[in-house]
This record gives structure tokens, sequence and C-alpha cells, in this order.
């Protein structure tokens, strides 16, 4: 039996990944839980971030962010950039980074196995919350990654319970296990 509780975003896991930004020598990381893919194609993204974090008023000053998809062996600085404002702590020398010379305003963490580069289309606020609608520009992957199970990797997911998790065993392949139903019908 289902019971009604407050209304809260259920989606289980969020992943976590880590915003970055770089105005002038000055770069800057946050966690974040709040990202969703809006698109395949064209490639879109959504984050959003409160109005008084750092990091918003220079994608907003920028329009342009990465995204860093940290695995397992970054959790301990993976949550301390997210305990921490950059307002108050220099977060540059917590990874090693490098640009690209086309976006050389949007840090790429080197040991996450994969970085998008995004610019903003269109920023829509919602009360405190700064939503940026974005387009991914550039994908970049460590090549063992490319053409081969995801599951080689250990991505970090969060949990409403307020704990990190990891993604475990493939149960299935998209457009596949549907057959298998429309078979039976």
């Amino acid at each position: 039996m289902k019971k009604e509780v407050k209304p809260i975003p259920f989606l289980y896991p969020i992943p976590i990944v880590l915003l970055g930004v770089k105005i002038e020598q000055r770069v800057n990381f946050t966690t974040i839980g709040d990202v969703a893919v809006m698109g395949l194609n064209p490639p879109l993204i959504v984050v959003s971030l409160h109005e008084n974090h750092f990091s918003t008023q220079w994608v907003r000053t920028i329009k342009q962010f990465s995204i860093n998809l940290p695995v397992q062996e970054m959790l301990s600085r993976v949550d301390f950039c997210g305990m921490v404002s950059g307002k108050d702590e220099d977060k540059s020398n917590i990874f090693q980074w490098n640009t690209t010379p086309l976006y050389p305003n949007v840090p790429l963490i080197e040991e996450s196995p994969a970085n998008l580069i995004c610019t903003v289309l269109q920023e829509v606020q919602v009360e405190k919350r700064c939503i940026f609608i974005s387009n991914i520009v550039q994908t970049w992957l460590e090549e063992d990654l490319i053409d081969k199970s995801l599951n080689q990797w250990s991505p970090i997911a969060y949990g409403l319970d307020n704990r990190y998790y990891t993604i475990g065993e493939v149960i299935g392949t998209g457009y596949k296990e549907g057959q298998k139903w429309k078979l039976k019908a």
C-alpha cells in the first residue's frame, strides 16, 4: 500500500557532477546533483544552481561551463567541493585540470573519465533557482570508454537519504527489453 508524503523530487539515483568555471586565473568547481539530459539531438542538458552560489554568477557572465563526471576514487574531494563555497575557498588546486584552445574559460578535470563543455542557451529563474538550459558543444571521453561498456567506471550517484552510491550491474539493453514484452502480448 502507498502512503502520501510531502512533495519531494523522488528520482533515484541522482547523478553527481562537478561544474567547472574559470574567470581570468581563478577556477571554481562545485558539486551538483541538479543536472539532467534534455535531449540527444541536439545534445542538451539542464543544470540548476542556487542564485547565491559562487559559480552561478560566473556561469551568467561567461555563458560557458564544464560538467565533469567524477568517479568513486574522487569522492572526498567531490564532497568537499559541495561543502565549501568558492567565495571562501580557492578550489583551483583540488584537481588537476586543463582547458581547450576554443574554450579557455572552461576547466576540464583530468581524472574525470568524461568531460562536457557546455554553452548556455537560456536561463530561467524559478524562485531562488537559476536553471541553465545548455548545449553540449564538446564531449571528451577516456579512450578506454569509447565503444565499451560504461560499467567499467564507477560514477557517483546521490540518494535522497544523503548518501553516495555507485552504479551497479547491467540489467538490460535499451530498445531490446521491450521486445520481450511485445512477444508476450
